[in-house]
């Protein structure tokens, strides 16, 4: 069976973490990242997916050396980040996600693959096993799990190539209005928060964790803009929410983002726990 040809497939798997995990934390505070890691694909040919240009013989030389490079750029950063839940957009399947969990020290790995012509996916790393673990909503979705009485929600928009991407992206934010509180929600939604669809999801009681002028996350035609982000639904838990983008030195080649990381900051975000339990 191949399984990232089905749609509906799901895993999470309990890796032997390279360096031990961090001792249980003595506060409630959750930390958790997201971070569209650019083109995340193995080196293989899947006829299901528009991939070929990362295969050995194909435009980028993908081989395996580079895709070793790459998780090693990306899991530096991940341990820098030091977030105990992570989002990851643009992962080619589950194999691959669980490459990068353990080269960044992350047990559990969970990609539910969805009908994308590249093949790129939503995936998430964590330290602690998630509950009910699953993907819904249009285009990509939103991957989401629970832990610690807070639904985690991780979503990757579609972007503005193509025709008709603006009304895509309105059915991407439709589904926000069912994520019921508490709810922490981190993607990159390929628009700036003044942008239709970005502009409803304050309607549905997401409030914004990152004020505009604060909030660069990406280039486009040399400028700053702001696609990526966090929102937060506390209903009646004391989240105590915060976020911002990580805009690491390193990562910078010039006045861009260097492409040997990604062409995205990633974002980073804590919030309270709404209960004691795992």
């Amino acid at each position: 069976m191949n399984g990232r040809s089905i749609l509906a497939f799901a895993s999470l798997l309990a890796l032997l973490p390279v360096r031990g995990l961090k001792p249980e934390a003595e506060t409630n505070r959750i930390t958790v990242a997201f971070w569209n890691v650019y083109n995340l694909f193995d080196t293989i040919d899947d006829p299901l997916k528009k991939d070929e240009e990362f295969t050995p013989t194909g435009k980028f030389k993908w081989t395996e050396e580079k895709l070793a490079a790459k998780i090693k750029s990306l899991s530096a950063i991940l341990e820098e980040l030091d977030a105990d839940i992570v989002g990851l957009a643009e992962v080619e399947n589950i194999e691959v996600l669980r490459r990068l969990g353990l080269a960044a020290g992350y047990p559990y790995a969970y990609l539910i693959e969805r009908e994308d012509a590249r093949g790129i996916d939503v995936g998430i790393l964590s330290r602690k096993a998630l509950k009910d673990v699953r993907n819904s909503g249009s285009g990509r979705g939103y991957l989401l799990g629970t832990y610690r009485g807070i639904t985690f929600a991780f979503t990757h928009w579609k972007s503005k190539l193509g025709a008709n991407t603006g009304k895509k992206r309105l059915e991407n934010a439709s589904f926000a209005k069912n994520l019921g509180p508490p709810v922490l929600l981190l993607g990159d939604f390929n628009e700036d928060p003044n942008e239709p669809a970005r502009k409803t999801l304050p309607s549905l009681n997401l409030i914004n964790l990152i004020a505009d002028d604060h909030c660069r996350s990406f280039v486009e035609k040399s400028k700053w803009i702001c696609i990526d982000g966090a929102y937060a639904n506390p209903g009646n838990c004391e989240l105590g929410a915060d976020a911002e983008i990580v805009r690491l030195p390193r990562m910078m080649r010039g006045k861009k983002p260097d492409l040997a990381f990604s062409d995205h900051f990633p974002v980073l975000a804590h919030v309270n726990s709404c209960d004691q339990g795992n």
